[in-house]
């Protein structure tokens, strides 16, 4: 079987491609874990801060549409998240540390082991990424597969809740030809496997208030958050390996 090369990239915001929506979950396509032999892992972490999602405004859906009433909608909910943001402040000083990548590596490395056709060999983990930078690798010399896990977490609009959510798509690029020469490949025709998962955490028992609530997650060092964060990072490591073992079930959710 000749060598065929996989790159592994996490990806710490959401998307490294912009454009047409795609399905959250495509099966692996027949026979492509027989050509991979060895992999690369690159893992690259651009959220370096905590988000809290905002609760949508509906004026303009109630009075059934029109531009005042979605201007009402993007007022009020720039006021949310400007409160959103002073609110959850203190939670982002206490992760100011924590590393994400480095997290989602320490989970997601030891488990891509017991994938028998997925074959890491080299590891890195990048902290920025720039504008085609998956076509980019795709074009490179050596680099036959690509695999891509992007990532985020946040608290849910009243803070109660921590989500980490992750993609994970691959892409083939066996597309040279006989004669040892190659073309442009768009990363839709590449695409051979997505899957998305998601973990949840509730989190304080007081919910009494935004700011009692905010005070649970960052006591004693953030020793709530930093445990939410590093279950859910385990878990949502686990669907997608476990999903990589057998492609072909359905999208994963805990």
């Amino acid at each position: 079987m000749s060598l065929r090369r996989v790159i592994v990239l996490c990806v710490g915001w959401m998307v490294l491609v912009t454009g047409c929506t795609t399905p959250a979950y495509i099966a692996m396509k027949d026979g492509f874990p027989e050509t991979v032999d060895t992999a690369r892992l690159v893992i690259i972490s651009t959220q370096n801060e905590i988000h809290a999602d905002i609760e949508k405004s509906n004026v303009a859906m109630a009075m059934g549409g029109g531009l005042i009433p979605a201007l009402i909608d993007v007022a009020i909910e720039s006021s949310r998240a400007d409160d959103a943001e002073a609110t959850i402040e203190s939670l982002r000083d206490i992760l100011i540390d924590y590393d994400f990548g480095k997290a989602l590596h320490t989970a997601l490395v030891p488990k891509l082991s017991s994938v028998p056709w997925v074959n890491i060999q080299e590891i890195d983990i990048a902290y920025d990424k720039k504008e085609n930078f998956a076509n980019e690798l795709l074009q490179k010399e050596g680099n036959d597969s690509l695999m891509v896990v992007t990532s985020s977490y946040s608290l849910n609009a009243d803070f109660t809740t921590l989500k980490v959510q992750a993609v994970l798509t691959m892409y083939s690029n066996l597309h040279r030809s006989q004669d040892g020469g190659k073309h442009e490949r768009n990363l839709e025709e590449a695409t051979v496997y997505k899957n998305s998962v998601s973990n949840t955490y509730r989190g304080p028992n007081d919910t009494s208030s935004q700011e009692v609530i905010i005070k649970q997650w960052s006591e004693n060092d953030g020793t709530l958050i930093k445990t939410a964060l590093q279950e859910s990072i385990e878990n949502v490591a686990n669907l997608l390996v476990n999903d990589l073992k057998s492609p072909k079930s359905t999208k994963n959710t805990l």
